[in-house]
Protein backbone atom coordinates (compact mmCIF):
# COMPACT_ATOMS: atom_id res chain seq x y z
CA UNK A 1 0.00 0.00 0.00
CA UNK A 2 1.51 3.23 -1.36
CA UNK A 3 0.75 6.86 1.14
CA UNK A 4 1.95 10.00 1.61
CA UNK A 5 5.06 11.41 3.57
CA UNK A 6 5.87 15.10 5.02
CA UNK A 7 9.44 15.41 5.75
CA UNK A 8 11.27 13.59 3.15
CA UNK A 9 14.83 13.47 1.76
CA UNK A 10 14.74 13.67 -1.91
CA UNK A 11 18.26 12.94 -2.58
CA UNK A 12 18.51 10.13 -0.30
CA UNK A 13 19.11 6.68 -2.75
CA UNK A 14 18.21 3.45 -1.18
CA UNK A 15 19.59 -0.13 -1.60
CA UNK A 16 17.61 -3.27 -2.36
CA UNK A 17 18.39 -4.33 0.66
CA UNK A 18 17.61 -1.11 3.06
CA UNK A 19 14.01 -1.70 0.78
CA UNK A 20 13.42 -5.03 0.59
CA UNK A 21 14.81 -6.90 3.75
CA UNK A 22 15.02 -4.21 6.27
CA UNK A 23 11.85 -1.61 5.58
CA UNK A 24 14.12 1.82 5.80
CA UNK A 25 12.65 2.87 2.74
CA UNK A 26 8.97 3.93 1.55
CA UNK A 27 7.59 1.35 -0.52
CA UNK A 28 7.88 2.18 -4.42
CA UNK A 29 4.62 4.47 -5.64
CA UNK A 30 4.82 6.68 -1.93
CA UNK A 31 4.51 10.15 -2.77
CA UNK A 32 6.66 12.77 -0.42
CA UNK A 33 7.26 16.03 0.29
CA UNK A 34 9.93 17.94 1.82
CA UNK A 35 6.99 20.82 3.06
CA UNK A 36 8.10 23.49 0.28
CA UNK A 37 5.78 22.40 -2.00
CA UNK A 38 7.58 20.17 -4.23
CA UNK A 39 6.72 16.86 -5.38
CA UNK A 40 8.58 13.32 -5.38
CA UNK A 41 7.31 9.79 -6.10
CA UNK A 42 9.30 7.01 -5.07
CA UNK A 43 10.74 4.83 -7.59
CA UNK A 44 12.39 1.57 -8.46
CA UNK A 45 15.32 1.86 -10.52
CA UNK A 46 15.40 -0.83 -12.87
CA UNK A 47 18.59 -0.48 -15.21
CA UNK A 48 21.93 1.81 -15.89
CA UNK A 49 24.05 4.17 -13.28
CA UNK A 50 21.26 6.68 -12.84
CA UNK A 51 22.09 10.29 -11.66
CA UNK A 52 20.62 13.30 -10.26
CA UNK A 53 18.26 15.23 -12.95
CA UNK A 54 18.11 12.51 -15.43
CA UNK A 55 14.30 12.41 -16.81
CA UNK A 56 13.03 9.06 -16.41
CA UNK A 57 9.96 7.46 -17.38
CA UNK A 58 7.79 5.55 -14.62
CA UNK A 59 5.69 2.58 -14.85
CA UNK A 60 2.41 1.31 -13.96
CA UNK A 61 4.39 -0.31 -11.15
CA UNK A 62 6.72 2.76 -10.18
CA UNK A 63 9.90 1.64 -11.83
CA UNK A 64 11.78 3.57 -13.64
CA UNK A 65 14.04 3.84 -16.61
CA UNK A 66 15.57 6.45 -18.01
CA UNK A 67 14.25 8.40 -20.78
CA UNK A 68 15.17 8.07 -24.42
CA UNK A 69 14.16 9.23 -27.82
CA UNK A 70 12.28 5.94 -28.20
CA UNK A 71 10.12 6.20 -25.04
CA UNK A 72 8.64 9.70 -26.84
CA UNK A 73 5.98 7.47 -28.94
CA UNK A 74 4.61 6.28 -25.46
CA UNK A 75 1.81 9.14 -25.36
CA UNK A 76 0.82 10.01 -21.56
CA UNK A 77 3.91 7.92 -20.46
CA UNK A 78 4.69 9.26 -16.29
CA UNK A 79 7.71 10.88 -16.40
CA UNK A 80 9.77 12.40 -13.52
CA UNK A 81 13.35 14.09 -12.71
CA UNK A 82 15.48 11.67 -10.77
CA UNK A 83 16.69 12.96 -7.62
CA UNK A 84 20.07 11.37 -6.03
CA UNK A 85 22.89 12.60 -4.36
CA UNK A 86 24.63 9.33 -5.02
CA UNK A 87 24.59 7.04 -8.49
CA UNK A 88 21.44 4.54 -8.19
CA UNK A 89 21.87 1.43 -9.80
CA UNK A 90 19.37 -1.16 -11.11
CA UNK A 91 17.02 -2.48 -8.07
CA UNK A 92 17.99 0.49 -6.23
CA UNK A 93 15.06 2.73 -4.70
CA UNK A 94 15.29 6.95 -5.16
CA UNK A 95 12.78 10.13 -5.42
CA UNK A 96 11.91 11.28 -8.94
CA UNK A 97 10.58 14.64 -8.61
CA UNK A 98 7.11 15.11 -10.45
CA UNK A 99 5.90 18.82 -9.35
CA UNK A 100 7.33 22.03 -8.64
CA UNK A 101 10.67 23.55 -8.61
CA UNK A 102 13.66 21.90 -9.38
CA UNK A 103 16.50 21.54 -12.10
CA UNK A 104 16.81 18.64 -15.19
CA UNK A 105 19.53 17.84 -17.49
CA UNK A 106 19.25 19.73 -20.74
CA UNK A 107 21.08 19.48 -23.41
CA UNK A 108 23.55 22.64 -24.63
CA UNK A 109 21.63 25.63 -25.30
CA UNK A 110 18.13 24.41 -24.30
CA UNK A 111 16.16 27.48 -24.78
CA UNK A 112 14.12 28.55 -21.78
CA UNK A 113 9.81 28.98 -22.11
CA UNK A 114 9.76 26.56 -24.99
CA UNK A 115 8.35 23.22 -25.76
CA UNK A 116 10.37 20.54 -24.91
CA UNK A 117 11.12 16.89 -26.52
CA UNK A 118 13.79 14.68 -25.84
CA UNK A 119 17.39 15.30 -25.98
CA UNK A 120 20.10 13.04 -27.91
CA UNK A 121 21.19 11.69 -24.95
CA UNK A 122 19.40 9.49 -22.79
CA UNK A 123 17.59 11.21 -19.89
CA UNK A 124 18.20 15.12 -21.26
CA UNK A 125 15.70 16.98 -22.39
CA UNK A 126 16.12 19.70 -25.31
CA UNK A 127 14.56 22.66 -26.78
CA UNK A 128 13.64 20.86 -30.32
CA UNK A 129 10.50 19.43 -29.03
CA UNK A 130 8.92 19.57 -32.43
CA UNK A 131 10.77 17.66 -34.59
CA UNK A 132 10.32 14.43 -32.29
CA UNK A 133 7.15 12.29 -32.04
CA UNK A 134 5.87 13.70 -28.98
CA UNK A 135 6.47 16.63 -26.79
CA UNK A 136 7.07 16.64 -22.73
CA UNK A 137 4.03 18.22 -21.63
CA UNK A 138 4.21 19.46 -17.75
CA UNK A 139 8.15 20.29 -17.98
CA UNK A 140 9.69 23.02 -19.01
CA UNK A 141 13.10 25.55 -18.53
CA UNK A 142 13.45 28.56 -16.26
CA UNK A 143 16.61 29.25 -17.96
CA UNK A 144 18.47 28.34 -20.48
CA UNK A 145 21.26 25.70 -20.73
CA UNK A 146 25.20 26.80 -20.79
CA UNK A 147 26.87 25.21 -23.31
CA UNK A 148 27.34 21.74 -22.22
CA UNK A 149 24.49 19.57 -20.95
CA UNK A 150 23.90 20.53 -17.49
CA UNK A 151 21.27 20.97 -14.34
CA UNK A 152 18.87 23.47 -15.87
CA UNK A 153 16.11 25.17 -13.86
CA UNK A 154 12.84 23.87 -14.57
CA UNK A 155 9.22 24.04 -13.14
CA UNK A 156 7.42 20.26 -13.44
CA UNK A 157 3.96 19.86 -13.36
CA UNK A 158 3.48 15.92 -13.88
CA UNK A 159 5.27 15.46 -17.04
CA UNK A 160 4.18 13.25 -19.22
CA UNK A 161 4.95 12.56 -23.17
CA UNK A 162 2.11 14.38 -25.20
CA UNK A 163 1.29 13.65 -29.48
CA UNK A 164 2.38 16.68 -31.23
Amino acid sequence: MTGYIVGIDPGRVYTNNEAVNLGKCPVAGTIGTTGNGNVYKMVEVTTGNLTDGLLVTISAANKATVAAVANAGTVAQELGVLRATVTASGSMFAWAQIYGRGTVMASAAANANVALGMGAVAGTVDDGGTSASAVIDGLFLTASAGASSALTAAIIRYPTFEPI
